[in-house]
């Protein structure tokens, strides 16, 4: 029988819309802020001349709103991979390849027995850009480039590279090799429900004791035009353009693109290495529809089933719940059936608390595979923080709903996690798939021993001052990021404060020989010394800055000519 032991976070990487990073997701999602863009018609919308059917008219079928991610800039020698293969590769490659080694770096994992770790993978068998591609390359689909004249890129060299990038299962083995993990690596497809099923068997991994570290995470880039026509004509899509869930006025999805990551450690483990802990996992419950409706409607009963088990496998009393976070992608029935699911399991009754509700797809759009691991994120965020995030919309709950008859209220303002009772904090996570694939996931504040420091007091002390340093792999890519941070910085608030901000998520995270290092007791400052930088680094005959005011910077890595010696008060 499998252990029980709860499961510790310890690294969390990603990419999402509009954030770069998932600090970066935390603060849009503190702020409200909805990424969702309008995007070019021809991205999306084949001429109506040359729909199969002429009464679906595209401007009342589709919406040229979405959540889209910028693309991201690989250096070819990136990831200790082969250049010629990451230059051929799908972006899905890419997000998966820096959400996961985002993921491993912030959990300080490379001393781990690589051997020992393994990777469970989400992303959906729908077709990418880069599938797209493949179609056009082996002309199974002529007329595809003159529907979507905007999608991928009409031609492509016919090399022996393409099947590594268009291999559905290849992301998670490529990981695998990016970081050198000898564990089991493989990419599973359970549509909306894939990321808490990577989790669930991530978990299982550790309990069963096949490997002391797991990598869970998922991606979705499945966007291009015919992905985005389905969705169309089953009419999922928000036709106003909002995504706005359980909330009046709400008509429908927007589709979203993204990766996330998340390092996993068996509890003992984590507190023995001394890693930072931003939630436990206590346990993930799943389930099949069985017998529905139809495999793209909703059944509460399967639902139901998913949340019972999640509960009666981890023990935890459904009565500690105070946050859920749903899977609500904004279209009506499904919202509406989700509510009844929960409320049949986690009914309102004398001294039951109430429930903050909401979902990230108001932030980011919905990306079906991955959504569900944004929400762990948020969700983690939200207890290793103690509080309680704001929905992104501003319109009222859905009357029809009867939210003011069950323990739910959707939490449309940030606040404070104000808690009295004797068990920790809990929230809990719905992914549902179409198809009728359920699952449902409880995570838990991490409680340090008696005695001991918490990470919020290990890692977030306040200093008098801060330490910034930037990498790249070369002098001018160096320069390229102190403008891009400096850019950055020009845009924040007046009142924005230097320790609470995640300077990073203004750069790419990219390892190199060539580092700056710059002090700084607040913003200010820290954009003049980049200045200082910026007209230091454009001296040709200059190999290194040593400002005794807090700025630092070598041609040449000193640990690659000089001895390193520690020295002791």
């Amino acid at each position: 029988m499998l252990s029980r032991e709860p499961i510790a976070i310890v690294g969390i990487g990603g990419v999402f819309p509009g954030a770069p990073t998932p600090t970066a997701l935390w603060r849009n999602i503190l702020a409200g802020r909805d990424t969702c863009a309008e995007t070019a018609a021809d991205r999306w919308i084949a001429p109506a001349s040359a729909l199969l059917n002429p009464t679906l008219a595209p401007d009342s079928v589709y919406s040229t709103r979405a959540c889209l991610c910028e693309a991201l800039e690989i250096p070819t020698d990136s990831y200790d991979l082969d250049p010629r293969l990451v230059q051929s590769l799908d972006p899905v490659f890419h997000f998966a390849l820096e959400a996961g080694n985002q993921a491993w770096r912030d959990a300080g994992a490379t001393s781990t027995d690589k051997t020992r770790c393994g990777v469970a993978l989400a992303a959906i068998a729908l077709p990418t850009d880069g599938a797209s591609r493949l179609t056009r390359l082996t002309r199974a689909a002529s007329n595809e480039l003159d529907l979507f004249p905007n999608g991928a890129n009409a031609q492509e060299p016919t090399t022996r590279e393409w099947l590594n990038a268009y291999a559905v299962g290849g992301p998670a083995a490529l990981l695998a090799a990016s970081l050198g993990i000898g564990g089991g690596a493989f990419t599973l497809d359970a549509a909306c429900a894939s990321s808490l099923l990577a989790v669930e068997q991530a978990i299982d991994q550790l309990r069963n004791g096949t490997s002391d570290v797991a990598l869970a995470g998922a991606i979705q880039l499945s966007t291009p035009g015919p992905v985005y026509s389905g969705f169309s004509l089953i009419g999922a899509l928000s036709p106003s353009g909002t995504l706005a869930p359980f909330s009046e006025g709400s008509d429908g999805t927007l589709l979203g693109q993204g990766a996330g990551m998340i390092v996993l450690k068996r509890l003992g483990d984590a507190e023995r290495d001394g890693n930072r802990i931003y939630a436990l996992i206590k346990d993930v419950g799943t389930s099949s529809d069985g017998k529905g409706a139809g495999l793209l409607a909703p059944l509460s009963r399967g639902q139901a089933k998913a949340i019972r088990r999640a509960y009666e496998k981890s023990g935890v009393d459904p009565d500690t719940i105070e946050l859920v976070e749903a899977h609500a992608t904004g279209i009506p029935l499904g919202d509406a059936t989700e509510l009844q699911s929960l409320d049949t399991c986690l009914p309102d009754h004398a001294g039951a608390p109430r429930v903050a509700i909401g979902s990230c797809k108001s932030n980011i759009g919905h990306m079906i595979p991955a959504s569900g691991m944004a929400s762990i994120m948020k969700t983690a965020f939200a207890l290793y923080h103690r509080v309680l995030p704001p929905q992104g919309t501003s319109a009222p709950p859905r009357e029809k709903l009867g939210l003011e008859r069950t323990r739910f209220y959707l939490n449309t303002e940030l606040r404070p996690w104000v808690h009295g009772t004797a068990a920790p904090r809990r929230a809990a996570i719905d992914s549902f798939g179409f198809g009728g694939i359920n699952a449902h996931g409880i995570l838990e504040e991490y409680l340090p021993p008696s005695g001991s420091e918490s990470d919020l007091e290990r890692f977030h002390r306040t200093w008098p001052v801060e330490l910034v340093v930037l990498s790249a792999p070369d002098r001018a890519s160096l320069a390229a990021s102190v403008a891009a941070l400096s850019s950055w910085i020009d845009a924040l608030p007046a009142d924005a404060e230097l320790e609470l901000l995640d300077v990073a998520a203004a750069c790419a995270r990219v390892d190199g020989a060539s580092r700056v290092a710059i002090v700084a007791k607040d913003l200010a400052e820290l954009r003049r010394k980049l200045d200082v930088v910026t007209k230091r680094l454009a001296e040709a005959d200059r190999d290194r800055i040593q400002d005794r005011s807090g700025v630092f910077w070598y041609a040449e890595p000193l640990a690659a000519t000089s001895k390193v010696a520690l020295v002791f008060p």
